[in-house]
This record gives C-alpha cells, sequence and structure tokens, in this order.
C-alpha cells in the first residue's frame, strides 16, 4: 500500500510539474530561458536534487542555458569558458551527481 501511496504521489508531482510547465509556455512563448528553469525546477523538486543545470547542444557545442541552485562557482565557470565542443577521441566523460560533464584531456 505504501508503494502504491508513494508512486501516485511521483505521478501527480509529475503531472503538476507538466501542467505548470505547458501554462507557462503558452504565457511566455518566447522566453526559453524561463521555460528551461521551470523545467530545471521542477525536476530538481521531483528528484529531490539540490540543483540542476541545462546545457544546450546545438550544431557540434554545448551551451549553458538555464540553472536552478546551482553553485555559484561552478555555473560562473561554466558560463565563463563559454560554449565547447565535446570530441570523443579527445574528450571523456566523468559522470558526476547524474550529470555528464566532457573532461578535456591533459
Amino acid at each position: 500500500m505504501r508503494q502504491l501511496t508513494r508512486e501516485r504521489d511521483e505521478a501527480l508531482l509529475r503531472e503538476a510539474a507538466n501542467a505548470e510547465i505547458l501554462h507557462l509556455i503558452s504565457m511566455s512563448p518566447g522566453d526559453l530561458e524561463l521555460v528551461l528553469r521551470s523545467i530545471l525546477e521542477n525536476a530538481t523538486r521531483i528528484c529531490n536534487a539540490n540543483f540542476g543545470t541545462l546545457l544546450r547542444f546545438e550544431g557540434q557545442r554545448f551551451h549553458p542555458a538555464a540553472q536552478f541552485n546551482t553553485p555559484t562557482a561552478f555555473w560562473e565557470e561554466l558560463t565563463r569558458r563559454g560554449p565547447f565542443e565535446a570530441r570523443p577521441s579527445r574528450t571523456q566523460v566523468d559522470h558526476v551527481a547524474d550529470m555528464w560533464l566532457p573532461i578535456p584531456n591533459h
């Protein structure tokens, strides 16, 4: 019974988050940053995470796109370095707390 209650509560939380995001999109169709931040805020809450960072992939580059409660130093470093390419032959990928970051070989 507890598992069913937890699953129901999680499903309701996801539905509420989806409704909020769809409402936000309809109210601010041109404000991508606001929509992405709302998605991150809801995903962070649903996943019980401390923060969320979203990178947009365009062409061959990752661009910092939005953040929610991301540690200041981390976000500043991402935005300072700007868009970056992930090159499998020259980059290793390291998994850090549910987040994939390319780390250049030295």
